[in-house]
C-alpha cells in the first residue's frame, strides 16, 4: 500500500510482512522503518529536521561522490577536479554538489513481487566536476517479504568519478544506544586512516577490528585504538569477503537484520559525533552510538575502481531483511 503525505514529498509503502518504510524525494532518501509496529532506523523525529539537516545526512542519498578526499582533488585523465571543501583541505560526501538535499522526481511501479519506487534526478557537469549524470535511485519494496532493496544506477555522458551510497542510520527496536547490538561482518580486512580520517592502507582485522564471529558492537568500542583516533569509535570500510552471504548481519534482542551489497566494502560507522539534544525517532534525543551505519562504498585506495566510463552503465545495490526473534 502507497500513501503519499508531507511538504518534504515523503512516501510510505506498506506490505503483508509488517514491513512499512517511508520515502522522501528530497535525497532519494528514507526517512524512517517500522517492522512489526517498532522503529528499525534512527533519525530525526521532526520532518522538518530530516529535509534540513546538513550534518548527519540521515537515510539520505550521498552522490556523486560518498567519502572523503583530501583537497577535494580527483583527476580524470590528465585533468585535475576540486569537489567543494566541507572544512579546511578536505571535502566529504561531495560538498555543496551533494544530491543528499536535492529533489528527485519520482515514479511508482507496481509489479508481481512488490513496488518499486523510482527517484530520479540528473547530475550536472561543473568547473568542479567533470560529467553530466542521468541518475537513479530504485528502492524495490517486496510484498511478501520483510525486505527492501536500495539500488543506484547511473550512465555518464562522461568519464567521473562515481562512489554513491546510502546513510541510514540503524537502531533495531529503537534502543537507545546499540552498544548492545550484536554484529557479524565477512571481512578479513578493513581501511586505516590518518588524522584527517583519510584512507592510507589496508590493514588485517585484529580483536578490536574482527566481527567474523558476533559480538556486541559496544564490546571493543571503547578500546584505545578507537577511543584515541579522531574517529572516536568506528568509522571505517570493512572489506567484503568475496562470495560471502550474507555481508553482515545486526541484532538487537528482539529483531534482527541481514545486510547484502555488491559493494566491495561497507562504511561502518557507530554515531560517534551525535547532534546531542535532537530527538529522534524512538522519542529519545541523540546520543553517541545512538545507532549504526552499513554504508556501501568503493576502494577508496584504488581510485581508477572510482571511474565510471563514459555512457556505461553501472550500478550498486544493498538489501535489508528484517526478522522478529524466536521468543519476541
Amino acid at each position: 500500500m502507497l500513501k503519499p503525505h508531507g511538504k518534504g514529498n515523503f512516501l510510505t509503502v506498506t506490505n503483508d510482512c509488517g514491513l512499512e518504510v517511508t520515502l522522501s524525494q528530497i535525497g532519494a532518501g528514507v526517512y524512517s522503518v517500522f517492522y512489526k509496529g517498532e522503529v528499525m532506523n534512527a533519525g530525526p523525529m521532526n520532518k522538518d529536521a530530516y529535509i534540513t539537516d546538513r550534518v548527519s545526512f540521515y537515510g539520505k542519498t550521498i552522490a556523486p561522490f560518498a567519502g572523503r578526499l583530501k583537497d577535494g582533488l580527483f583527476s580524470i585523465g590528465e585533468k585535475e577536479f576540486h569537489l567543494p571543501l566541507t572544512e579546511e583541505g578536505l571535502s566529504l560526501h561531495s560538498g555543496t554538489l551533494n544530491a543528499a538535499f536535492r529533489l528527485f522526481d519520482c515514479e511508482i511501479r507496481n509489479g508481481k513481487e512488490g513496488m518499486d519506487v523510482v527517484f530520479s534526478l540528473t547530475l550536472e557537469a561543473t568547473d568542479e566536476f567533470p560529467a553530466t549524470i542521468p541518475f537513479r535511485v530504485r528502492y524495490f519494496i517486496y510484498e511478501k517479504r520483510p525486505r527492501f532493496d536500495v539500488y543506484f544506477e547511473a550512465r555518464p555522458e562522461q568519464d567521473t568519478l562515481w562512489n554513491p551510497t546510502t546513510h541510514l542510520y540503524w537502531n533495531l527496536g529503537g534502543k537507545k544506544d546499540v552498544l548492545h547490538h550484536t554484529l557479524a561482518l565477512h571481512s578479513q580486512e578493513f581501511q586505516v586512516y590518518d588524522d584527517s580520517l583519510l584512507p592510507v592502507k589496508k590493514q588485517k582485522v585484529d580483536a578490536v577490528m574482527d566481527f567474523n564471529h558476533t559480538k556486541e558492537v559496544g564490546k571493543d568500542l571503547f578500546a584505545e585504538e578507537l577511543k584515541n583516533s579522531k574517529a572516536k569509535g568506528y568509522d571505517h570500510a570493512f572489506y567484503l569477503d568475496h562470495g560471502a552471504f550474507p555481508s553482515a548481519v545486526l541484532e538487537s534482542k528482539e529483531f534482527g537484520m541481514r545486510v547484502e551489497t555488491d559493494a566491495p566494502a561497507l562504511q561502518i560507522y557507530t554515531d560517534n559525533y551525535p547532534q546531542k539534544g535532537k530527538r529522534l525517532l524512538n522519542n529519545d534525543t541523540e546520543i553517541r552510538h545512538s545507532a549504526i551505519t552499513f554504508e556501501p562504498v568503493g576502494d577508496l585506495l584504488d581510485p581508477s575502481s572510482l571511474i565510471a566510463k563514459k555512457r556505461e552503465g553501472v550500478s550498486r545495490m544493498i538489501s535489508y531483511t528484517f526478522y522478529q526473534k524466536k521468543g519476541c
